[in-house]
């Protein structure tokens, strides 16, 4: 028997009639070709730039890269947030010109970030890596602040749990509200 005939019977048994079905299998031949891959080569070509961006960020800006893709997730999620709110509210017309506030401050953070970063590689007696991670910190938090209070505002989180969350971040206010809740729990024990 040839191999073509031992190929053929080896693809039935894995529910192959060909190879032809076999190709069409692989290449999602019966799907709207154009539009499957259409997206796959822009997924690829996102991930392959991801990549990229990843390895030059890890040299030249800050390492791990992850610091900077949580920002920029952070800063996509108040930014998607922002724009949500102010067609909501309605308080102030949606201005386009308004929307590279939101990138311009990524950018500058990421500068920031990059200017010590690279300053704690040259003088890393004067400028520690704690330093470098608690600026990418505190610019985390703080876009991610913002982004809770567009939450709140949009109605994607209540009040109460936006006051819950603020009442993690304040410490006083944290304190008060143990207090007073020890203080009710004495009041109704009497």
């Amino acid at each position: 028997m040839s191999l073509k005939k031992y190929l053929c019977m080896a693809l039935n048994l894995l529910g192959f009639e060909s190879i032809n079905d076999l190709m069409i299998s692989v290449f999602a031949l019966k799907t709207k070709v154009l539009t499957f891959y259409t997206y796959g080569f822009a997924i690829g070509g996102i991930v392959a730039f991801m990549r990229v961006i990843s390895e030059n960020t890890a040299v030249y800006v800050y390492s791990p890269p992850a610091g900077i893709a949580i920002l920029g997730g952070v800063s996509v999620l108040d930014f998607a947030l922002g724009v949500s709110n102010s067609i909501v509210s309605k308080r102030a017309d949606f201005n386009s010109w308004r929307i590279p506030r939101s990138v311009v401050r990524f950018i500058v953070q990421v500068a920031f970030v990059a200017i010590v970063f690279n300053m704690n590689l040259i003088w890393s007696i004067f400028i520690q890596s704690w330093m470098v991670d608690s600026l990418l910190l505190i610019f985390i938090l703080s876009t991610l602040w913002s982004a809770l209070e567009n939450a709140r505002d949009v109605r994607i989180i209540t009040q109460d749990q936006f006051d819950m969350i603020e009442g993690f971040v304040n410490i006083k206010k944290l304190i008060a509200k143990i207090k007073s809740s020890g203080n009710d729990d004495q009041n109704g024990a009497n």
